[in-house]
């Protein structure tokens, strides 16, 4: 059996613009469907996508022993691995799933340049091989608006990816080169997001 939802608008009047209004995304109709059952099931099944790109190579670890060979706490080591992920160039290239599953951390270096998500996943992947926790967090940036209460659970809800380490209570973006390792960037701050924590999300 199929079902067919026509959404159907006509003479909507445009949204005028004025300062400090809200993003358009929070002021303009939308219609946002999705086949996931809860926030949950979308953190393990995301959890599926991303968790065998953290692979550690020989290439990683040459790297990983090269810039934290000095560094004695894990607070030195951790902002030693985010100095590097930021160090590296933001491209965005997202076609077919690149859209939405980040690449290994090894190519990315290879590369020398990556998106949100590929840098997220070089401060994991790098931690996790020191010892340390950390986790991808999928972020709705400020540039999205605030989450209706009543969205469905969906990848559409988000634009960025960042890390959070707990035993530090950091959460590090890969793509602020201009910002310190203390601070986010203002589109991250106050914003929803979904930590996958190796499928159990929060």
């Amino acid at each position: 059996e199929q079902k067919i939802y026509r959404f159907v608008a006509k003479d909507l009047p445009g949204i005028p613009v004025e300062p400090l209004q809200p993003p358009f995304p929070e002021l303009a109709g939308q219609v946002h469907v999705s086949t996931f059952k809860s926030w949950a099931e979308l953190g393990k099944w995301y959890w599926t996508l991303a968790r065998d790109q953290l692979d550690v190579d020989e290439s990683v670890r040459k790297k990983l022993d090269e810039i934290t060979k000095d560094k004695k706490t894990e607070r030195e080591k951790v902002l030693a691995v985010y100095h590097y992920a930021t160090s590296l160039r933001y491209v965005a290239l997202e076609f077919g799933i690149e859209g939405i599953k980040p690449r290994r951390c090894a190519l990315t270096m290879a590369r020398g340049w990556g998106d949100c998500k590929d840098k997220a996943t070089i401060i994991v992947t790098m931690l996790r091989e020191l010892g340390i926790p950390s986790t991808l967090v999928l972020v709705r940036t400020g540039l999205r608006g605030d989450l209706p209460k009543d969205a469905p659970p969906s990848l559409g809800a988000f634009d960025h990816a960042i890390a959070y380490v707990p035993s530090l209570d950091l959460y590090l973006d890969g793509t602020a080169e201009a910002t310190g390792s203390g601070e986010l960037p203002a589109m991250d701050r106050g914003s929803v997001a979904l930590q996958i924590n190796e499928g159990k999300a929060a």
